[in-house]
């Protein structure tokens, strides 16, 4: 019988937290290939079936204790960042696409929030028109409200389509102010030139949080980095 080290040398655990991600990824249909030893700043290559679509995911374990329930938590996060992938929207041509925190000051409101429900329809999309979102927490801003509309693209807009975000997931948002709707709730919108969204799973952040690979970080401490 093979025992199985509850406590394991720091560099094996990377490399077997690697391998599992990888594992994980092609058994959820994405072709990921680990790099070679030492590649800087990248640790798994992914792409679809299709290769129009292509990644770069580091994989941080700071812990010799090897934790399986974890790193299936980032797998699922993962997947969902790359299936999520908006469509291409020809009328838009933006300046750059900076990743999270070197673009976030330029936004009006910043909360953590979950996807509760859809609202309307695109004209030619056949996508939700906006979502509304929970608050759970305002990170900048001074909204006081419980939930908060933020609308996507329509087919001409520099935004993301709504149904990147699936109902019941929660992320960071960071948002710039539209209006008050009819009914009193706070409007806004979320745009695609750079990385304004960041899915939140586990205890931890995903996405192009400080440059334009995909990592993940734990909330408290994204949420340090928010204050400097």
């Amino acid at each position: 019988m093979i025992k199985v080290a509850s406590k394991i040398p720091s560099i094996l655990a990377g490399v077997a937290g690697e391998y599992f991600v990888a594992a994980e990824l092609s058994r959820r249909g994405w072709i990921a290939s680990i790099s070679l030893r030492n590649t800087r700043g990248i640790d798994i290559l992914v792409t679809n079936q299709e290769a129009s679509r292509f990644d770069k995911i580091m994989i941080n374990i700071t812990t010799q204790i090897f934790n399986f329930s974890s790193l299936f938590k980032t797998v699922i996060c993962l997947t969902f960042i790359l299936g999520c992938a908006t469509s291409t929207v020809l009328a838009c041509e933006c300046a750059n696409n900076k990743p999270f925190l070197e673009i976030f000051s330029q936004a009006d409101l910043i909360i953590v929030g979950r996807v509760t429900s859809y609202y309307g329809l695109t004209p030619s999309q056949n996508a939700p028109l906006a979502a509304d979102i929970e608050i759970q927490r305002v990170l900048k801003g001074n909204n006081t409200s419980e939930k908060v509309r933020v609308f996507g693209d329509t087919g001409a807009l520099c935004r993301p389509y709504i149904n990147k975000f699936p109902l019941d997931t929660n992320w960071v948002f960071a948002l710039n102010s539209l209006s008050t709707g009819a009914s009193g709730e706070s409007q806004y919108y979320i745009s695609n030139c750079g990385e304004y969204s960041l899915l939140v799973g586990g205890g931890r952040v995903f996405g192009r949080i400080n440059s334009n690979q995909i990592t993940s970080v734990l909330l408290t401490r994204f949420l340090r980095s928010l204050r400097r």
